[in-house]
This record gives structure tokens, sequence and C-alpha cells, in this order.
């Protein structure tokens, strides 16, 4: 940014304010590199949490009813 002597003189250097394009973009690529990260893992995470739900609520119910969870090996 190139600055005239009239606006130094006038003080409208600190009138203006806000953002640079490159300040911008600087954080939207930053964001998406971060949310590119973030996403995956916390998609892996929520499967794993599913499965060990399902795992849970089926030793429950199994428990309750006398039964194990898994089949015993066949003999013979």
């Amino acid at each position: 940014m190139f600055l005239k002597e009239q606006d130094l003189k006038d003080g409208r250097l600190n009138s203006q304010r806000g953002f640079t394009l490159i300040e911008l973009l600087t954080v939207m690529t930053t964001i998406g590199v971060l949310a590119g990260i973030v996403v995956p893992a916390v998609s892996g995470t929520k499967e794993a949490s599913n499965k060990a739900e399902v795992r849970g609520t089926a030793r429950f119910y199994c428990a309750g009813r006398g039964q194990r969870l898994f089949r015993r090996p066949k003999l013979g």
C-alpha cells in the first residue's frame, strides 16, 4: 500500500481499516487445511463408536438371556 503525503497529514491512515486479500486468503486456506485433517479423523471415530455401541448392546442383551455373545466352537 502506497501512502500519500496528504493522507499522512490528514490522519487518514488510521481510518482505513480492514483485512488485505492476502490475509483473508491465508485464513481461508488455513481453515480448509484444518477441515481436511479433522473431518476424516472425526468420521473414523464416529464409526468406531457405533461399532462399540453395537457390541455393548449385544453383550447386554445376551447376558440378560443367559447366553454367550460368541458361538462355542464345535467339537468333532
